[in-house]
């Protein structure tokens, strides 16, 4: 019995895992289809981007560590999409 209140906080964290995991494979899998597109197919694909990225930092605190890893590949590699408005809707 006095193992139980463990047992339920580590379920708790578990049970965050994989729904961070998924959201941050959305994520990724959107960047990379706009990163060979070369540019944004709609404003709904900007909306989408944009709710993954918030969703992701409210399901569990470690997936903000993939936003700055986006911006700086896209400074670093694809400049090109900072200079869209849709992209500077995005990020804010």
């Amino acid at each position: 019995m006095l193992l139980v209140p463990i047992m339920v906080e580590h379920a708790s964290i578990a049970m965050l895992e994989i729904p961070m995991t998924a959201l941050i494979c959305l994520t990724l899998l959107m960047y990379f289809r706009l990163v060979d597109r070369g540019v944004w197919r709609s404003w709904g694909e900007v909306l989408t981007a944009s709710l993954l990225c918030a969703a992701i930092v409210y399901t569990k605190q470690p997936g903000v560590f993939l936003l700055p890893a986006l911006l700086i590949d896209m400074l670093v590699s694809h400049r090109h999409l900072l200079c869209d408005r849709r992209t500077q809707r995005c990020w804010r």
